[in-house]
C-alpha cells in the first residue's frame, strides 16, 4: 500500500480556471506558493478552451475582454501587440486573437507569478474525493492510485470533455477520432480531413463556428451540414462599448419575471438587431448584475428558465468571433454549408457508401462521411462521483456543486464545509454567468480574497 502524502491546499484542476485562481493567490499572498498543490495533467493554464494548437481556431471576443486580472484589462492587448504578428485578428470590431496565443500570454504570466516556483504541480487526474469531519480533512485518490490528504479542496475542473448528445451504432466506434470527432478541440483531426468529403456538425455554437472556419480556411470543398436546436447561427461580434449596468429588480423570483424584465430592456428600441452594436451594449449591461438574481431564482425556476430561455441565452451571450461569422455567411451564401433544425437521434453505419448515418428528430436522414461532435454536452467524472457518494450535494441541474456564500460547497446532507470551494464554468448553475475568461477571473480574485487570511 502506498503512503498518504499530505498538502495544505489542493487545487483539482489544471485549466484556465485553476491558474486564474493561482494568479491572484499569489498576487495577494506569495508566500503561501509552498503551501498549493495543483492536480491535472496537460499545459498548466490552457484547458479546453486554448489548448487547441491549431492555428483557425479564434477567440470569440475581442483582446480587450481576455482579463486575466479584471483591474488591470489591457495586459493581454499590450503583450498582443508586443508579441504576435497576426494579421488576421483585426477587423473594424477589435482584434480577435487565436486561441493559441491565448494560451501564450498564460504561460508568460504565470512565468512571471512570484514564487511560483514553489507550487507542487502533480500531473495525476484526481479521480475520487471524500472529507473526513474528525480530522478535517480532505482525501483524494488519482488515477495512478496514489493518495493524498488536504486541509483544503478547491475544485476548479473547467469544462469537462463533451459526450456524444445521442445514441451511436457501436459498429461506427472504429472510426473515433478520425472520421468520428468527439472532441474537435485539439484541432488535429482537420490535418486528415479530405476536402472533398461530406461533413456533418452536431450543434451550432461557437464550437461548431470554430470548426466551419477552420474547415473553410483548410479549402474544404465538400458539403458541410450542421444541425441545431434552433435552426440559426450566433450573431457575430460588434465594436459594442459598455453600457451603464442595469439594476435588476430584487423580487424577481420565478422564470416568467426573469424573461420579462430582459425582453422588456431588450425591446426599449425594437427597430435594433442582435447583429446591432447598440443592442448587443444593452443585452451585456443586463448581464452585469444578473448573477445575483440568478442565485435568488428557486431551483425548479432556474430549470423553467433553462427550457424556455436555454437555447436563445446561448447563442446570445456567446457570439462569435466577426472572421468566424463571416466565413459561415460566404459557405451558406454558396450553398456549401447547410442548417437544419433540430436534433440528431441516432447515428448508425452509413448507406451508399458513405461513412455514418444521422438520423433527425424530424424523421429526415443525413448520409456523411465526417461527424463532428459541436454539442459541448459533458458531464465532468469527478463530480458526478462527489455528487453520487453524497460528498457535496448538486446544484438545480445535477451539473456540478450547489455553492454557499463564498463559494463553499456543500455537504450531501446540506452544510457549507468550512475548508471546501468551487471555482468556474461547474458553478454556473448555482451561481449564474460564469463561464468567460474574464468572469472567471473575477470569480477567482473574488475567492483569492476571501481566502488570504486563512492560508
Amino acid at each position: 500500500m502506498r503512503p498518504t502524502s499530505s498538502v495544505s491546499v489542493a487545487i483539482v484542476g489544471a485549466g484556465y480556471t485553476s491558474a486564474a485562481l493561482l494568479t491572484h493567490l499569489l498576487d495577494r499572498r506569495p508566500d503561501v506558493a509552498e503551501k498549493i498543490a495543483v492536480f491535472g495533467k496537460g499545459s498548466f493554464g490552457h484547458g479546453a478552451a486554448f489548448g487547441t494548437l491549431h492555428p483557425d481556431f479564434r477567440l470569440n471576443v475581442r483582446a480587450q475582454i481576455m482579463q486575466l486580472r479584471p483591474a488591470k484589462p489591457d495586459l493581454f492587448p499590450i503583450w498582443a501587440e508586443a508579441c504576435l504578428q497576426d494579421e488576421g485578428a483585426y477587423c473594424e470590431a477589435g482584434q480577435f486573437y487565436r486561441r493559441a496565443d491565448f494560451a501564450r500570454y498564460m504561460d508568460y504570466e504565470l512565468s512571471e507569478l512570484p514564487h511560483n516556483e514553489d507550487v507542487n504541480f502533480i500531473r495525476q487526474q484526481v479521480i475520487s474525493v471524500r472529507y473526513e469531519h474528525s480530522l478535517a480533512k480532505w482525501h483524494l485518490r488519482t488515477d495512478t492510485g496514489d493518495e493524498y490528504t488536504a486541509l483544503m479542496l478547491i475544485l476548479a475542473t473547467g469544462n469537462p470533455e463533451p459526450n456524444w448528445p445521442c445514441p451511436i451504432e457501436r459498429a461506427c466506434l472504429q472510426h473515433d477520432g478520425h472520421l468520428l470527432i468527439k472532441s474537435p478541440w485539439t484541432g488535429s483531426w482537420l490535418h486528415d480531413c479530405d476536402p472533398e468529403k461530406t461533413v456533418l456538425l452536431v450543434g451550432g455554437g461557437l464550437t461548431a463556428m470554430d470548426t466551419v472556419y477552420a474547415l473553410g480556411k483548410a479549402g474544404h470543398r465538400g458539403n458541410i451540414h450542421l444541425v441545431t436546436p434552433l435552426g440559426i447561427l450566433p450573431p457575430a461580434q460588434t465594436g459594442w462599448v459598455p453600457a451603464e449596468a442595469i439594476k435588476w429588480p430584487d423580487d424577481i423570483s420565478s422564470a416568467s419575471a426573469f424573461i420579462g424584465f430582459m425582453a422588456g430592456h431588450l425591446k426599449q428600441q425594437p427597430q435594433c438587431l442582435w447583429t446591432d452594436s447598440e443592442w448587443q451594449s444593452r443585452f451585456e449591461a443586463l448581464r452585469v448584475h444578473l448573477n445575483p438574481v440568478w442565485r435568488r431564482l428557486p431551483a425548479a425556476e432556474k430549470r423553467r428558465l433553462m427550457v424556455h430561455l436555454g437555447g436563445a441565452w446561448s447563442l446570445t451571450r456567446y457570439r462569435s468571433a466577426p472572421q468566424t461569422s463571416q466565413m459561415a455567411a460566404q459557405m451558406r451564401s454558396s450553398g456549401q454549408l447547410v442548417l437544419h433544425t433540430g436534433r440528431v437521434n441516432q447515428i448508425s453505419v452509413g448507406k451508399r457508401g458513405k461513412s455514418f448515418s444521422a438520423y433527425l428528430c424530424s424523421g429526415q436522414l443525413l448520409n456523411t462521411n465526417i461527424i463532428v461532435n459541436c454539442a459541448g454536452i459533458g458531464r465532468d467524472p469527478l463530480l458526478a462521483a462527489m455528487i453520487a457518494d453524497h460528498v457535496i450535494q448538486a446544484d438545480a441541474f445535477g451539473w456540478g456543486p450547489q455553492l454557499a456564500d463564498n463559494l463553499q460547497l456543500y455537504s450531501g446532507d446540506g452544510h457549507p464545509y468550512p475548508s471546501g470551494y468551487g471555482i468556474g464554468a461547474m458553478t454556473a448553475g448555482s451561481e449564474g454567468d460564469v463561464v468567460g475568461a474574464t468572469t472567471i477571473a473575477r470569480q477567482a480574485a473574488s475567492l483569492a480574497h476571501h481566502l488570504t487570511d486563512s492560508l
